[in-house]
């Protein structure tokens, strides 16, 4: 996400489905408590929670 990478871009790289990625980020933005990718990546990023 922070490379700006969409859900199809990372499911392809990962060798997930579609789906699996959405729900996965979906539980992310609700453990981060925001409601979309900018918030996410600047809240992570703030947060100290990526290298």
């Amino acid at each position: 996400m922070v490379a700006g990478k969409s859900y199809k871009m990372i499911a392809a790289q990962l060798g997930l489905g579609f789906e699996t990625v959405r729900s996965h980020i979906k539980n992310l933005y609700e453990k981060l408590a925001v409601k979309s990718n900018t918030e996410a990546v600047a809240k992570s990023l703030r947060d100290g929670l990526l290298n």
